[in-house]
């Protein structure tokens, strides 16, 4: 990352709008392709992102710290952390994003699982995750009748499941 540039804020990367949804999940293929499969040095101000590698590699950086990634892990990334990635073309996964508003309501024991989700995680994705996943992935269309209930329910157990797995 080049910190004589200053890193912009999103929503969801390259958007400035108003955040779309509850919980907002897409495929890898939805805006990597787009850009070339690199997403630039950005932070987001009011949102957590959970990424799931199904299939290929991926090289980051989260605030200065280089990782790669591959078949099978996740990384969570915390509002205001910067962050980038290398994709290698056609990596297969995910990416939830979840507002702060929802990441504070999870609960009981709230202090010590907030205070788990305050810094970047990453590791091999659990099956348990990777089912809570594809689970949110297979509701994210807006058809779903309760959708916004079941994607907060599933999002606040992915998380309980990345904090505790890493």
């Amino acid at each position: 990352m080049t910190q004589s540039q200053p890193i912009p804020v999103f929503t969801l990367y390259g958007e400035t709008a108003v955040f779309p949804d509850v919980v907002h999940c897409e495929r890898f293929s939805a805006r990597a392709p787009i850009h070339d499969w690199r997403i630039a040095a950005h932070r987001h101000s009011h949102m957590a992102q959970v990424f799931l590698i199904e299939e290929g590699q991926v090289a980051a950086q989260v605030d200065g710290q280089d990782l790669s990634l591959g078949d099978g892990t996740f990384l969570f990334v915390p509002a205001q952390a910067a962050h980038e990635f290398v994709f290698r073309p056609d990596t297969g996964g995910l990416v939830v994003s979840v507002p702060q508003s929802v990441v504070r309501t999870i609960g009981p024991a709230q202090q010590d699982i907030l205070a788990a989700l305050l810094q970047p995680l990453h590791g091999a994705a659990s099956p348990r995750l990777q089912n809570l996943l594809a689970m949110l992935d297979d509701i994210a269309g807006p058809a779903h009748p309760f959708r916004d209930q079941m994607a907060v329910g599933l999002v606040h157990a992915a998380l309980a499941e990345v904090a505790a797995g890493a």
